[in-house]
Formats: C-alpha cells, structure tokens, sequence
C-alpha cells in the first residue's frame, strides 16, 4: 500500500480508486478463466531465435494453415498473460522484410517450432529491418537447452525396459 503526504479527502478517494482498480487487475489475471485460456504449448524462446509459427487462416468457409518462419525480433507483455505478444521478421523475397505480430495465446496459432535458440544482446532487434541479412547479421550466444527431467525418467525407464 502506498502511503501519501499531505493526504486530504480528494486523495483518500484517489487512493481507493487506485487500490480497486489493482485489486480487479490482480482478480482478473488470477481468475479460472484466464487460466484455462493461456497455452501450455508454446516453447520457450527469446529474441534472436529463429522461430516458425504455423497460423490458422480462414478463408469463408475454408480453414489452412500457414507457416511464417523468420527472427524473433520482439516478445512484450510477458508470456504469462493473454495480452503477451511476439514479433518475426521474415525475408519474403529477395530484400523485402515482412514484420508480423503473433498473441502469444491465440487460438489460431496451430504450432509454434524453433530452429534455433539465441539469446540476442538485446530485448528488441528492430535494428535489424535495415539490414540486408537479418538472421545472419544478428550477433547472438548460442543456448544449450536441458531436456526436462521427466523426459529424461521416461527414457531411462525405457532403455531399462527394452535392456531386461
């Protein structure tokens, strides 16, 4: 809770307008609802790791579905909430860039597959529409991305199974 000086009654109902306001925000980002709506499928990545997302387009009474494959160059708002969002730069053809904006939640996202985890230097690679080669040009370290454990207990158990 904050603590004003010099608090008078306009700021007392200011106060309490504020504190509703984050009690709501804390409610709603908690609520059941929002819960079963937030993907579990989605892989962790960053920016700088080159990403291709296989959307859903609907055309009249027609359903496909489309993969855009390029850099990450943004994530924003965080991928625990349904307003989380990233952003891919793609090179379409010859030097033509197609920057497309994907919710990280969406319904319409079938799969999302990651070629190749890099950590960039920075959070948001927008620099990198001017330049000629962008997923060659980024300067990133290389992640080395550890299995869970309970994939590892399930391969054991079946090595075990299969050597018995």
């Amino acid at each position: 809770m904050f603590l004003f000086s010099n608090t008078h009654l306009d700021d007392n109902y200011e106060l309490s307008l504020y504190i509703e306001e984050n009690m709501s925000h804390h409610l709603i980002k908690n609520s059941s609802v929002v819960k079963q709506q937030l993907r579990t499928d989605i892989p962790a990545f960053s920016s700088g790791s080159v990403v291709e997302v296989f959307y859903k387009i609907v055309e009249g009474n027609k359903e496909r579905i489309q993969s855009f494959k390029g850099l990450c160059v943004a994530k924003k708002h965080g991928s625990t909430t349904l307003d989380g969002t990233f952003t891919i730069l793609k090179v379409a053809s010859g030097s033509i860039k197609v920057k497309r904006t994907f919710p990280i939640h969406s319904p319409l996202i079938d799969k999302v597959v990651v070629h190749a985890y890099n950590r960039a230097r920075r959070a948001k690679l927008y620099v990198l529409e001017t330049v000629k080669d962008p997923i060659k040009s980024v300067r990133t370290k290389a992640v080395k991305i550890k299995a869970p454990k309970a994939v590892k207990a399930e391969v054991v158990t079946e090595a075990k199974t299969v050597t018995e």
